[in-house]
């Protein structure tokens, strides 16, 4: 039976650091390894806990963007209440005021809100809302947690008012409560890609953990010229559980992160045409001396990002 990269990598890696490093090293290198070498949807499988309950809260007064097709906008607020209006992907409300009625729709419970939309007035139910939404040029992205029940989340993207593509994907339970933890898209360049995507883009979102109270992680995506929706790579900016800390850098095409003596970093990175490096920079709290560094490399392919072997 041929096993995973990940155990191969893992054997040489244990074999190397029991030889290089001394003992109280050694579990500081395997949390990097960890923290490396699975994909975030493995690491919040574990993470279960203190968001048990929590409820995605839309703010009055602030504008959101239809997530759903065909959604019916009804005179009160309950399912069998006239349909006053359809809204489409990517429409603009502005919440008036959030209804006391909640309803809960494959694990995912939002209360109702009163809603106004080209000085009509209606109610919808908040699963039916973005939580954040980001144009550029005619293009318009749209992100949604579908619960911190099921970890999941989904993102659409449309152009010219049309859904060209759309995934769900495990990304661990996410937290809205404040500005902080608000979702936030950013479309990326890609100039120094050779048959580049159309669209090159990552979601940041706040995700509950039970290691340390929460955290922040990119997602990344590209958009073939097909319209074909791809999930890349992803990365964690920085978490702790002392004594073992870390924290990634992304370097894009013509980035360089310079060599730092005081963080034991001898070589500067670079990342070139077609490359994106993700850098981790393992520390310990109680150990001011001690620091680890990993790198992994992503090819564009013109398809796709690979992960160099």
């Amino acid at each position: 039976m041929k096993l995973p990269r990940i155990f191969n990598f893992l054997f040489l890696f244990i074999s190397q650091i029991t030889i290089l490093l001394p003992m109280k090293h050694i579990f500081y290198s395997l949390i990097i390894l960890f923290f490396l070498s699975t994909s975030f949807d493995q690491r919040i499988l574990l993470a279960q806990g203190h968001w048990d309950g929590t409820i995605h809260i839309k703010k009055n007064q602030k504008s959101y963007a239809i997530f759903g097709e065909n959604v019916n906008i009804r005179q009160e607020p309950n399912t069998t209440s006239k349909v006053v209006m359809k809204l489409q992907p990517g429409d603009l409300v502005k919440i008036l005021n959030q209804d006391k009625n909640l309803v809960t729709i494959a694990e995912d419970t939002e209360y109702w809100y009163k809603i106004e939309i080209n000085k009509k007035i209606g109610y919808v139910w908040g699963g039916l809302l973005a939580d954040t939404f980001y144009w550029k040029n005619s293009y318009l992205i749209l992100f949604r947690s579908l619960g911190t029940k099921s970890a999941m989340s989904e993102v659409r993207i449309l152009k010219d008012n049309k859904i060209l593509d759309s995934m769900k994907w495990q990304s661990g339970p996410i937290g809205l409560e404040d500005y902080n933890t608000q979702p936030k898209i950013d479309f990326l360049s890609t100039k120094l890609l050779t048959n580049p995507p159309e669209v090159f883009f990552k979601v940041e979102f706040f995700a509950y953990s039970e290691i340390e109270y929460g955290y922040t992680y990119q997602q990344f995506f590209t958009l073939s010229k097909k319209g074909k929706l791809n999930k890349e790579f992803g990365s964690n900016p920085a978490s702790c559980d002392p004594p073992s800390c870390g924290e990634e850098f992304v370097l894009f095409p013509g980035d360089i992160l310079e060599s730092d003596p005081s963080k034991k970093r001898t070589s500067s990175y670079k990342a070139n045409k077609n490359q994106i490096l993700l850098i981790f920079h393992g520390f310990s709290s109680d150990e001011e001396d001690y620091h680890e560094w990993l790198e992994q490399i992503y090819n564009w392919n013109g398809k796709e990002f690979k992960l160099k072997e």
